[in-house]
């Protein structure tokens, strides 16, 4: 579930799901088997987002946790440490669709879009749009009185 192609393409990262659930990465074409972040009882990472240069990837790791992973791949496939990452949008539980992304390329490169909070309202029509806020931090900031 929730495969991703690296930016370069030599390599994909997805949710695993079994007896626990867990993020892992290949090489593609697959010539090895694939490497998997080792969960402990609290976690069941999925989510995977690839950062633009190919060094890390996002997870969503538990409930209201984003953390970043170091991919190593020379001289051999390895998963490094896991970072807590500050979020500003909404996670989603598993077996459902990851609702960020991280752009990968121009000005904004590296910059995540997601979800915040709010409700979905409205007619049928207004559902099948997307409104994309750029700096939506500083537009936040600029509406809501302290």
């Amino acid at each position: 579930m929730s495969g991703v192609f690296s930016p370069d393409g030599r390599w994909v990262a997805y949710t695993m799901t079994g007896r626990t659930m867990t993020v892992c990465v290949e090489p593609f074409p697959a010539t090895t088997p694939p490497v998997c972040l080792e969960p402990n009882m609290a976690d069941s990472p999925k989510h995977p987002r690839w950062s633009p240069d190919g060094k890390e990837l996002f997870i969503d790791p538990r409930i209201g946790d984003f953390e970043s992973v170091a991919v190593i791949t020379s001289p051999t496939l390895s998963l490094g440490k896991r970072t807590p990452v500050e979020k500003h949008f909404q996670l989603a539980p598993p077996g459902s669709r990851t609702p960020y992304d991280i752009i990968q390329k121009g000005r904004y490169a590296g910059q995540f879009v997601g979800l915040i909070g709010g409700e979905i309202t409205g007619s049928p029509a207004a559902l099948k749009q997307i409104v994309v806020v750029l700096n939506w931090y500083d537009d936040l900031k600029a509406r809501v009185t302290r």
